[in-house]
């Protein structure tokens, strides 16, 4: 066998502070999910997203002051885009991580990895999330603040596509 080589070795990472995230999202599932695949990067908690909910999960936000909010998007994509814009409104630093079963036209929008993926992409996007000041608005959410109404352009699922330049 032959001796392992610089590349092979596993970096040593030294976490000078933990880093908290708070899971939102109603399935069960990826909630044990996500304990496991973050549960050694810091404190999980979870909290249930109903929809409608966002008031009570920016309450959450303000009083838990988590580092990461993973927020689940699965059907509710459009929802998810105006809860990441009123995280950025309320100036918390705290990263955002979405994640979404499909790859819908909003789940794209969003940057939603998937649900099912990869757990160290999970995991990474924690880390680098964590990083950040405040949540990144996704193109196309900016006007999301307010609930979508039938002459602000918005689709079921996100907001419309702008109209091509001819």
């Amino acid at each position: 066998m032959p001796p392992p080589s610089a590349s092979d070795a596993q970096p040593t990472v030294i976490r000078l502070h933990p880093i908290s995230v708070l899971v939102a999202g109603n399935d069960l599932l990826f909630r044990e999910r996500a304990l496991d695949v973050l549960a050694d990067l810091g404190p999980v908690t979870f909290a249930a997203l109903a929809p409608g909910g966002r008031d009570e999960l920016l309450a959450v936000v303000g009083e838990q002051r988590p580092d990461v909010v993973v927020l689940d998007a699965t059907g509710c994509e459009a929802a998810t885009g105006r809860l990441i814009v009123a995280l950025a409104q309320i100036g918390t630093p705290t990263g955002v991580v979405v994640v979404c079963d499909q790859a819908t036209a909003g789940a794209r929008r969003l940057g939603a990895l998937p649900k099912w993926g990869w757990t160290q992409d999970l995991r990474r996007a924690v880390e680098l999330a964590s990083l950040g000041e405040r949540p990144q608005v996704p193109d196309g959410f900016a006007a999301a603040a307010r609930p979508p109404g039938p002459l602000a352009g918005w689709a079921e699922d996100g907001p419309a596509p702008a109209p091509e330049a001819s």
